[in-house]
């Protein structure tokens, strides 16, 4: 799972308001808006292919909560039986 983390991050250290941010930083707290978030959010979930709910994803506020809510949700998927 070092892909989503490094994805994650990249997109993250991307975006100029982003990038002084630290893994256990509140982004909120530094000023960072909630319509930048889901412009991340959009190019996170485009990169990995997996989604989750803005209202959810907004109760996380730093870049490793977003790493663990992605990770879990790509192993959730993972474990679906396949569809035939």
């Amino acid at each position: 799972m070092e892909q989503i983390r490094d994805t994650i991050v990249a997109l993250f250290k991307a975006r100029d308001i982003l990038q002084h941010i630290g893994l256990d930083d509140d982004y909120f707290d530094q000023g960072v808006s909630s319509l930048a978030v889901i412009g991340l959010q959009i190019d996170v979930e485009k990169k990995l292919g997996v989604s989750i709910e803005t209202r959810e994803l907004m109760g996380f506020a730093t870049i490793n909560q977003w790493i663990d809510a992605y990770t879990k949700r790509v192993s959730e998927d993972c474990m679906k039986p396949q569809q035939a």
